[in-house]
């Protein structure tokens, strides 16, 4: 069991004697609650917590949401500090990769180097960890598309197609497996969706890579079946 799930526990049970619990959520603009515009209340960040709050209405948990919109790996290093350690979390969610594929073959190194110092400084201080997967980009050009992001749509497209961003994932799947650490596997979902016949492209607001408000439930519940062991890893 997590500790952070312990201290929550604990803190129900009795909030006097208790350490308030700290969890971190390190990520890029999907994190952080951007869509086509920027709403933080909308995202996965603020709907975990909000879940949270209902199955521990007697234990309020210190939620932290250190998504920065443009991080890659890299990026997120080295803010880790400043945004997250310093702040003695429990427990720190990651989730990276969005970004690392622009720099395309490259970025399968780069994210793999980044992601195991990330992993590596957290585990120094004693908190937990757990690897989240991105979702999954578009596929194809829609009309929906903003005309300034035709390329970059029809870039990602190909970055999805030729499994580029499957080697990314993979590559953070590869560091998270070598310390130990679980990963809750969104990208996955994502992925059999779509090999199910879903049009997972109607899930991007922008077309590219933001999921919808809605979409960002996926990430709730995921991360929760992980939090309390119930996907039978």
């Amino acid at each position: 069991m997590y500790r952070f799930v312990e201290k929550l526990n604990a803190r129900s049970k009795n909030g006097n004697e208790s350490e308030m619990p700290v969890i971190a959520f390190l990520g890029d603009s999907v994190t952080q609650g951007c869509f086509t515009y920027n709403d933080t209340n909308a995202g996965y960040v603020s709907k975990f917590r909000t879940m949270l709050n209902k199955l521990y209405p007697a234990a309020p948990a210190y939620v932290l949401n250190a998504g920065v919109g443009g991080n890659d790996s890299e990026w997120a290093y080295k803010r880790l500090e400043r945004d997250v350690l310093r702040y003695h979390p429990d427990l720190v969610v990651v989730t990276l990769g969005l970004n690392d594929v622009w720099q395309e073959e490259e970025g399968v190194r780069r994210h793999a180097e980044f992601l195991g110092k990330i992993f590596d400084e957290i585990l120094a201080t004693g908190a937990e960890v757990i690897h989240m997967t991105p979702n999954a980009m578009n596929y194809y050009r829609n009309g929906g598309v903003e005309p300034h992001n035709q390329e970059l749509c029809l870039k990602s497209a190909e970055f999805m197609n030729s499994g580029l961003m499957d080697r990314i994932v993979e590559a953070g799947k590869k560091e998270a497996k070598k310390r130990g650490i679980a990963t809750c596997d969104c990208y996955k979902k994502w992925r059999n969706y779509k090999a199910a016949g879903i049009d997972t492209d109607t899930w991007l607001c922008g077309g590219i890579n933001h999921p919808t408000p809605e979409l960002h439930d996926l990430f709730v519940t995921t991360l929760l079946d992980t939090l309390f062991e119930l996907n039978g890893n």
